[in-house]
């Protein structure tokens, strides 16, 4: 179910970005989806079907693009994947870590009319 609420704030933001722009509907988006996000790709597909049937994202094309996650680690000041499904330093082990990115679930694009 968290990806249903995942989906209802990207349909919101769509809305809003439709409506900055003066158009109708949406032909394509591509969305950004961090390996951390905790979100399903398929259970995010399925309730995008969903949740835009009868709206102005109806039958868009949705494209995923699958982000890998970074971290910075504060106690060796490097930087890198950690080693999934961990968050700790791949160099010295440590776990005083920054997730930089890979936790998130953006639009990174749209085609509109």
């Amino acid at each position: 179910m968290f990806e249903r609420s995942m989906v209802s704030s990207l349909v919101k933001e769509m809305e809003l970005i439709c409506g900055e722009n003066n158009a109708e509907k949406v032909l394509e988006v591509t969305i950004s989806l961090g390996s951390l996000s905790g979100v399903e790709e398929d259970n995010l597909k399925y309730w995008f079907q969903n949740m835009t049937k009868g709206t102005f994202a109806e039958d868009c094309k949705v494209t995923i693009e699958r982000e890998n996650a970074q971290i910075y680690c504060k106690a060796c000041d490097c930087h890198g994947p950690p080693p999934y499904p961990l968050l700790m330093c791949m160099n010295c082990k440590s776990y005083d870590v920054e997730i930089l990115s890979g936790d998130m679930v953006n639009i990174e694009n749209m085609a509109l009319i």
